[in-house]
């Protein structure tokens, strides 16, 4: 590659970050903070990183020590705190921290698709994509660990192509460990890589490989084992015990049900990485299960004509299994890891496609022309459905999202205010947002996690039997107030669920209101 065609696609990899740069910036006040709540608890341990307190969730009562999410991400939001210990003002920097990782994973992607044997063009065309869809403009502006897992990822996918030479299989090792240590969804890499690289017969590298990255795997196991809270209480567990929380809410029995609708949206998720996160119409959920069934069906011609596909294959496959049987639904911000992948095949397999359109429309035959013409239409008008629903994603509905989340940030930061000014130092509150009640109150808070296991089955009947248990265990616990809606809003408690439980809460005979403000409430327990 000559020196000027590499400082232009140098330049064009940059420009291909502007856009999330600019959507992060008019977001830098960060208003859907606290919304998917992962990112509010990463905050938290960041805190208490800076502080020298240790990996605690401070805002638990107690303070347990976090041993369900690896301590690298929150280390390195850290530096916002350390930076800025001012909350909420540290949001920006940190945010300004993540962002880093999107030019990253775009440059990364390009390198990827190269080893994958895609032209430079073609690699150029599809980290557009990437660069262009609405997850990565979220992620850009969210809290989350994905594109700093994503980031290390591909870093050490790229060096294990690279590892026939021991030191080059070290680096891709340590590459790993870091995911590891920013997401347990990285252990698979482990594995993959040292099949990949014993398949290739590097065998010594595959050693150094395992060598380089199983002590970061071991010690954080170590770490959990010892300091994880020895509860029985599911919505503590939430917090705290990854297996724990999933095997008290997954069962043999169970297990079909949860592979069921985990599937559907398995697949509907990967398809609307081209489609966009549109499922309000049968035909736009089977729309996006084709393009994912073509993005698989092309990783397959993949896996068959380049080497270097493999590694990241067999770490896609041992990553996406797991998601099949967990007990949450698998969204694009789970599948994220997998997007390059996954675009790889779709392009490898609309390639084929249109090979095969272009030797039919050759032929003399006429029919065949015909129906080589029919099927070109409806390729091409798939594409174009892609690009006009990515288009309204990005122009209507994400500024709507942020919209929204700016004016229930408000509303709560008025609530926080009034908890500062009026409740005692010691008060505990139940509330969805408890992580950022209390980087901005000081006061300790939890929220009631409803259990997926319901949601799945459909059981209403078992989530509203949740409101009658709140006031005890709220008792029991030792907290004494229940700010707004305690319940965790992300599996079903919206809509006409979400208002019943609320108008259940406010007739709760045990709760007494003492501060209301629109749709924000606070009460006391009598």
């Amino acid at each position: 590659m000559k020196l000027g065609f590499r400082v232009r696609i140098a330049a064009c990899l940059l420009a291909l970050a502007l856009p999330s740069a600019w959507f992060t910036w008019s977001n830098r006040d960060v208003p859907c903070f606290s919304k998917i709540h992962d990112d509010s608890i990463y905050f938290v341990c960041a805190k208490s990183l800076a502080a020298g307190t240790g990996y605690r969730i401070t805002s638990l009562p107690g303070a347990p020590y976090q041993t369900k999410y690896p301590p690298l991400y929150p280390l390195f939001l850290s530096v916002a705190w350390r930076l800025d210990p001012s909350f909420p003002s540290n949001l920006s920097v940190a945010l300004a921290l993540n962002w880093l990782f999107v030019p990253l994973v775009v440059c990364l992607c390009f390198f990827l698709f190269r080893d994958l044997s895609f032209t430079d063009v073609e690699s150029l065309a599809l980290a557009a994509v990437l660069a262009l869809s609405p997850s990565l403009l979220l992620l850009g502006a969210y809290l989350l660990s994905e594109l700093a897992f994503t980031a290390l990822l591909l870093a050490a996918l790229l060096l294990l192509n690279r590892a026939q030479r021991p030191a080059v299989a070290l680096a891709a090792g340590f590459a790993a460990s870091l995911a590891t240590l920013t997401r347990s969804a990285g252990l698979p890499l482990l594995v993959a890589g040292v099949l990949f690289l014993w398949h290739q017969r590097h065998r010594r590298s595959a050693v150094l490989y395992a060598a380089a990255m199983a002590p970061a795997s071991l010690a954080w196991a170590w770490w959990c084992h010892g300091h994880r809270l020895a509860t029985h209480d599911p919505f503590q567990m939430y917090y705290t015990d990854y297996l724990g929380y999933y095997l008290y809410n997954v069962d043999l029995r169970s297990l079909p049900v949860f592979f069921w609708r985990d599937a559907d949206e398995f697949f509907s998720s990967l398809g609307s990485y081209l489609l966009a996160p549109v499922t309000g119409s049968l035909l736009a959920r089977v729309a996006s299960d084709v393009v994912a069934a073509a993005g698989i069906h092309g990783l397959f011609r993949l896996w068959k004509r380049n080497s270097f596909v493999r590694p990241y294959a067999l770490f896609g496959l041992l990553y996406a299994a797991p998601l099949l049987f967990w007990h949450y639904p698998s969204n694009q911000r789970l599948l994220f890891p997998l997007a390059p992948l996954f675009l790889a095949g779709l392009y490898a397999e609309l390639a084929a496609v249109f090979s095969m359109l272009r030797a039919g429309w050759k032929r003399p035959d006429r029919g065949q022309r015909v129906a080589a013409a029919a099927i070109a239409g409806m390729v091409a008008s798939l594409l174009l459905a892609g690009v006009i629903l990515q288009g309204i994603t990005l122009s209507v509905v994400l500024p709507r999202t942020f919209a929204l989340c700016r004016r229930d940030m408000l509303a709560e930061r008025a609530s926080f205010r009034w908890i500062d000014e009026n409740l005692p130092r010691q008060a505990r509150v139940l509330t969805h947002d408890d992580a950022f009640l209390y980087l901005s109150t000081g006061r300790k808070a939890m929220r009631v996690t409803l259990p997926p296991k319901p949601y799945y089955f459909e059981d209403r009947a078992s989530l509203l039997a949740i409101e009658p248990e709140l006031a005890p265990y709220a008792r029991q616990r030792g907290f004494n107030y229940v700010s707004g809606f305690p319940f965790d809003a992300v599996l079903g408690a919206d809509g006409g669920l979400g208002r019943e439980l609320q108008t259940r809460l406010s007739e709760d005979p045990a709760l007494s209101p003492v501060y209301q403000a629109g749709s924000t409430s606070l009460y006391r327990l009598r």
